[in-house]
């Protein structure tokens, strides 16, 4: 549930940066490159995306679904590497 957390907090640091171009909203400075690095390299949509999924995966493992927890974690991190593609 902890993992699901960072990458949403990730994602949403992502969408501010690319909206304000805001490095002091960035915070943390072990993140900093790599939240602007994915900024520049990801569409918006895409962001918002991968967030939605992140935020339905999470809610399914709060509401103590069967999940299996090698596949979510693949799926997090498929979804997630995809993330700096061609906008």
């Amino acid at each position: 549930l902890l993992l699901f957390d960072w990458f949403c907090d990730w994602s949403s640091l992502i969408l501010r940066y690319q909206l304000t171009q805001d490095e002091d909203g960035l915070g943390l400075t072990d993140m900093r490159k790599v939240i602007q690095y994915l900024a520049q390299k990801a569409a918006q949509d895409k962001v918002l995306n991968i967030q939605d999924w992140i935020l339905a995966q999470r809610q399914k493992v709060m509401s103590k679904a069967n999940l299996n927890p090698a596949l979510l974690l693949e799926a997090l991190l498929v979804q997630w590497a995809s993330l700096p593609a061609q906008k």
